[in-house]
């Protein structure tokens, strides 16, 4: 039965042209070809892999194919149910499912094809996870659009529960930002002087949960270069120092135990640090010579290490992830990870469960290792 819901797509034994970046959602995933040129493969039931139709059921989109639009991107966002991407002009564009208005075009439409966010404002880059989109302008003002039940505009004021917008709003308080980061319902923005601020709801030091509708300074020093975001734990780079704090349940915050940490604790190793990048409740970081280490939860091999599963449910320091190419970048969400090699190969590993992985290979619900994305036959 599930076989009969499932799109079927012939998949051709070789790679997509090479890839410059690569954006990873829940449950599909995309990237970008030097040029500008969108692929995306996974979950298509309300058309966000962008080939012009959705497919109903569990219909997923098994390897990666060209978005249809003569659009040529700067960068990509991807959502649970929908992507957005910026042209070269700063212009956003989204696609998908528009429930909440999480496409910011002024509707609760869904759009098969890439439609303008309802803005005059021109972005320079652009996150989302689930179903809030942030886009950063040129000075370093937020603007976020989409679900904000949970604080995840970022626009202060009280929590509204049914809190939700069709068009972008400003995000308070006077940080500009130069990088924005999603985790289920909760964003960090790296400011212009190198402070990670946070909003949304957030398990603060204290242990406790809350809503926090407004950015709040996360780290009380300054230094940082990059942050990751998890369910409840928060990472950063710091130098080649990468270090976190938060709840801790599946070893995410890399010091050898599963204990709560209040305040920014370095991960356990001797190991430089030059790249970061988080999924649900696992870690994943590149080190000084471009190798790739995991660490945190390994319910769907998501950590690369080539172990099942079942036989490791979590690594509590970095483990190394079981490729010999190495990685100019990394990206993870969910319970899966990607990463692009010297040569713009794109690789995969973890949860399968929606073709997320763009192996072509839908009947593997897991991989624990990296394995290429593959290309779909034109």
């Amino acid at each position: 039965m599930l076989a009969a819901l499932i799109l079927l797509v012939a998949v051709s034994d070789t790679i997509p042209p090479p890839f410059a970046a690569i954006f990873p959602g829940i449950s599909h995933a995309c990237a970008l070809t030097p040029d500008g040129q969108a692929w995306c493969w996974g979950l298509n039931q309300f058309g966000q892999v962008g080939i012009g139709r959705r497919t109903s059921g569990e219909g997923t989109v098994h390897a990666a194919v060209p978005v249809a639009t003569t659009l040529r991107f700067s960068t990509l966002a991807v959502g649970v149910l929908h992507t957005c991407g910026l042209t070269t002009d700063g212009t956003a564009y989204c696609w998908g499912d528009n429930t909440d208005g999480r496409l910011g075009d002024g509707t609760r439409d869904n759009r098969l094809a890439p439609t303008a966010v309802k803005t005059g404002l021109r972005f320079v880059s652009i996150g989302s996870r689930l179903a809030t989109t942030c886009g950063l302008t040129a000075e370093g003002a937020a603007w976020c659009w989409g679900l904000g039940d949970q604080g995840q505009l970022g626009k202060g004021g009280s929590w509204e529960r049914r809190a939700r917008t069709s068009e972008p709003v400003a995000a308070a308080g006077p940080a500009r930002f130069t990088a924005i980061q999603f985790g289920t319902n909760s964003a960090c923005g790296m400011s212009t002087d190198a402070h990670i601020y946070c909003w949304g709801s957030l398990t603060f030091p204290d242990g406790k949960r809350k809503v926090q509708t407004a950015p709040w300074l996360a780290s009380p020093d300054s230094g940082w270069s990059a942050v990751a975001v998890m369910d409840d734990v928060i990472c950063g780079l710091r130098g080649t120092t990468i270090a976190c704090w938060g709840a801790n349940r599946d070893g995410e915050v890399g010091d050898g135990t599963y204990t709560r940490r209040k305040a920014f604790s370095p991960v356990a190793t001797d190991l430089a640090w030059s790249a970061l990048a988080s999924g649900w409740r696992h870690v994943c970081a590149l080190d000084a010579q471009l190798h790739a280490w995991c660490w945190g939860s390994n319910y769907a091999g998501q950590l690369g290490t080539g172990e099942r599963p079942a036989s490791t449910g979590s690594r509590k320091l970095p483990a190394a992830v079981l490729i010999e190419s190495a990685f100019v970048s990394l990206a993870a969400a969910g319970g899966y990870t990607c990463g692009l090699d010297t040569n713009g190969v794109a690789y995969c590993w973890g949860d399968n469960g929606t073709s997320q992985l763009g192996g072509g290979d839908w009947r593997i619900g897991w991989r624990a290792t990296p394995a290429a994305v593959r290309a779909q036959h034109p």
